[in-house]
């Protein structure tokens, strides 16, 4: 009995997944930001960056194929040594991630602005109109007040560093979390994290 009540959890959870990242992904391509080529109603283009990278694509899988040393390192880098492998590009991207947001970190309007306005400016008319209008970001703004208050910082800098730790937290948690329920898949799931990043 407890096999079948798992199954037909694991089998709900796996349809809801499914259902709900090809709802995301379908998005995605469909979305105006998503661009690939010339886009003549916003005057942007990805010609170039595509085919830079298709190209580099290409050219490592070709390298592998055609190349039997160099196969042998792919194979004994990112298979034999995975784990190692694994949790070493992780650290690489977190510490990337930390030197993008030094070094381009900038002033965004919309929710994020009208939060970190608030921290320093809580009677300004402005402010109180956002938060009559989208009330459901004052959690939010209470807990970005007790940070700042622990901290005694309100920069947009201390914010950005707050959100990458987070995220990354939050992905340290899945990987421990697949890593509890197997561990041969835990280098699989570090993986995928190193390729969304």
């Amino acid at each position: 009995m407890k096999k079948k009540i798992f199954s037909l959890g694991n089998a709900t959870i796996l349809i809801l997944f499914y259902l709900l990242f090809g709802v995301t992904y379908l998005s995605a391509i469909l979305s105006d930001n998503f661009t690939i080529g010339d886009n003549l109603k916003r005057g942007t283009t990805t010609t170039l960056g595509l085919l830079v990278f298709i190209s580099i694509i290409l050219l490592f899988i070709s390298l592998i194929y055609f190349l039997p040393k160099v196969k042998k390192a792919v194979v004994f880098v990112f298979k034999q040594h995975k784990n190692i492998t694994s949790i070493g590009l992780f650290v690489l991207l977190v510490l990337l991630q930390f030197l993008f947001v030094t070094v381009f970190h900038p002033k965004i309007g919309w929710d994020p602005s009208a939060l970190i306005n608030t921290l320093d400016h809580v009677d300004d008319v402005n402010n109180r109109a956002y938060f009559s209008l989208n009330s459901n970001n004052l959690p939010i703004l209470l807990f970005m007040s007790f940070l700042s208050n622990v901290f005694q910082l309100k920069t947009w800098l201390f914010f950005d560093y707050l959100t990458i730790v987070m995220v990354d937290l939050s992905i340290i948690f899945s990987v421990a979390t697949s890593y509890m329920i197997d561990r041969r898949y835990f280098a699989v799931s570090l993986y995928m994290v190193d390729c969304k990043n």
